[in-house]
């Protein structure tokens, strides 16, 4: 607007702005709206401040209930995609199923075209976030766990999965300061390339490092018994010695060696292997068809009294006790479907099922299975006690010692031994089987030629009954099982004696093996003046060495059971539909599905205040 003033002169208005006056004038109401206290900005202010504090509570609840969707899906080791498409995994539908019945999710949803970059945070990349913080938060828990109890067991195992890589997982084990009772811990799960010793150590320790535990709290080490892991110069457990620059006390797994104690005495006799083999055919015949199946489902229904036949374990040998128990029960059933299948089966199951029947049908395997369920379960037993969580070393002995007595006595019992003999023959009998016949039958002697020998007084004692003939075979299964047993709790031991002779300190070697287990606590050049302590002051200082020896104990991890069952996760977590997750994602789905009881106590409120501080966020969080 020029006003009247001529062609080339201003007009009113720009000469108005430009005047001192209404520069004043401005300056003084900027000072007014940034300082003042007029009443119309105050409450334009506040209601900013407050329109702004609800956006972001509102965010803040949605964030949260983000995380604790991504923290239940992979507690219980669900996906959280799809197959083909983001839109139909887990994790969406479950946010969607919350937002047809939370208002605030509702609307986050819908009013997504408002927001800045159209934010849902519903992407692979924020649930990877969210995961990861989840398994931080579960893996420095345990690393403060292990910090207050001060010194922990290493455990490793490996396994291939479904991507057909190996897998090694790394846990530990620590005395929980609160409740005093022995926690097993997930670490981590790597992949390994290197399956020496020498690798496999550095991979543990890799992990040890990444979890931040301090290898200084490091006291023993559990694995299984294979050569790269336990070996004496090459094997992982002398690796890992050499790379903390102390010795490491290393224990075997103990299920796995009662595992190895079964194994070998069934090899021992062949009269026994003879009846798992049977066992297994048994068992691969009917459930191998459907048809079979039924007609021993049917059977089983008019017997009563019968268990689902147990497949014989490759590995796990102290479950075969389950398959003897399910064949000895289900027998009549499982002879009548046999005799059921060769009247209207086809061809080749008629030709399975008849010589089933004869390798039943025999007092070899009536013997075999009569005596083995007498005597299977007692190893099971002590399988089973060993892998609870809360075992300690001294336990592990004190129960392999009762399980190794006991076997000694059913050795020793003749009589008794005798007697299941006895009742095995009755029981062929009734079923049919001619015993004495059929012994000859299956066990013809062979004297051999007198040629061959010049004092013929030395050829073998002949079998002259069927008693003394299975009697031997039973020997030979209980003798290798007893000395298998022994040497394993022999080796346990041998381990342990310097925490076991602590409280008994006559010598100075046994202070000195102390000494050299606890280098973080003592010097060599500390022996001496600690054997003379303790020869002093052992009645006062009894009571509180026991205790903390107790505690060594109860550290020592006796099995790697924990990483067996974190084995069955990973299964789970890297299923076929997703076996290439990899690397840390992983790990913490692994972890967050293995230590439960920890997932479920993490603060979801201060996840989300984390995750808020990681980056520059489009849309702020209380």
């Amino acid at each position: 607007m020029k006003g009247s003033r001529g062609k080339n002169k201003p007009g009113k208005l720009q000469t108005h702005f430009s005047c001192d006056a209404h520069t004043a004038a401005i300056r003084d109401y900027a000072i007014f709206v940034r300082e003042g206290n007029h009443i119309d900005e105050l409450l334009s202010k506040q209601q900013r401040r407050s329109i702004i504090d609800d956006e972001s509570e509102k965010n803040r609840e949605v964030i949260e209930m983000l995380i604790d969707v991504t923290k239940t899906l992979t507690r219980n080791g669900i996906a959280l995609r799809g197959n083909d498409s983001d839109e139909d995994g887990n994790f969406r539908q479950i946010v969607y199923l919350l937002s047809r019945h939370n208002p605030v999710m509702k609307a986050w949803l819908e009013n997504r075209s408002m927001r800045k970059y159209h934010t849902t945070y519903l992407s692979p990349q924020s649930q990877n976030e969210f995961i990861s913080l989840l398994g931080d938060e579960v893996r420095s828990q345990i690393s403060s766990c292990v910090k207050d109890a001060g010194f922990c067991s290493v455990m490793a195992d490996t396994t291939p999965d479904v991507s057909h890589s190996d897998e090694p997982s790394v846990a530990v084990r620590y005395v929980d300061v609160d409740s005093c009772l022995p926690k097993e811990r997930l670490v981590r799960v790597v992949e390994t390339k290197d399956k020496t010793g020498a690798g496999q150590a550095e991979d543990i320790v890799k992990c040890l490092k990444l979890s931040h535990i301090p290898l200084s709290t490091v006291m023993f080490q559990t694995y299984d018994s294979t050569a790269s892991m336990s070996g004496r110069f090459n094997g992982a457990q002398q690796k890992l010695s050499e790379m903390l620059e102390r010795k490491i006390p290393y224990t075997k797994c103990t299920p796995h060696g009662v595992n190895l104690v079964v194994e070998h005495g069934c090899s021992a006799s062949p009269l026994i292997g003879k009846v798992f083999a049977v066992l297994e055919k048994i068992f691969v015949f009917f459930t191998d068809s459907p048809k079979r199946n039924q007609h021993l489902k049917e059977k089983s229904e008019e017997v009563g009294n019968y268990l689902q036949l147990r497949n014989l374990s490759k590995t796990r040998w102290t479950a075969r006790p389950e398959s003897v128990e399910a064949v000895w029960r289900g027998l009549e059933a499982i002879l009548s479907a046999l005799d059921a299948i060769t009247k209207t089966g086809d061809p080749d199951s008629k030709t399975k099922a008849a010589g089933l029947i004869n390798m039943i049908l025999n007092i070899d395997f009536i013997c075999g299975i009569m005596f083995l369920k007498n005597v299977m379960y007692k190893t099971k037993s002590l399988a089973d006690y060993l892998q609870g969580e809360t075992v300690d070393i001294a336990s592990a002995l004190i129960a392999m010692e009762s399980t190794h007595d006991c076997l000694r006595r059913i050795r020793m019992a003749d009589k008794e031994i005798d007697d299941q003999i006895l009742a095995a023959i009755e029981v062929a009998r009734n079923l049919g089987v001619d015993p004495i016949a059929d012994f000859s039958r299956l066990h013809r002697v062979r004297r051999p030629s007198r040629r061959l020998d010049d004092q013929p007084e030395t050829t073998a004692v002949e079998l002259t009954n069927v008693s003394t003939f299975y009697r031997a075979e039973f020997f030979k299964f209980m003798d290798q099982m007893c000395t298998t047993l022994m040497e394993k709790q022999i080796g346990l031991k041998d381990t342990f004696n310097p925490f076991l002779k602590v409280l008994h300190p006559e010598t100075i070697q046994n202070v000195q093996e102390l000494v050299g287990a606890f280098p973080s606590a003592f010097s060599q050049e500390s022996s001496s003046a600690l054997h003379s302590e303790l020869s002093i002051f052992f009645e006062y200082a009894l009571k509180e060495h026991r205790r903390m020896e107790k505690e060594r104990q109860s550290q020592a991890a006796p099995a790697v059971l924990k990483n067996e069952r974190s084995f069955s996760l990973l299964k789970i977590v890297k299923s076929c539909s997703r076996n290439k997750i990899s690397g840390e994602r992983l790990n913490d789905c692994t972890i967050l599905a293995a230590e439960k009881d920890i997932t479920d106590v993490v603060d979801v409120t201060a996840i989300a205040k984390k995750w808020s501080i990681l980056k520059n966020r489009p849309q702020a969080i209380a």
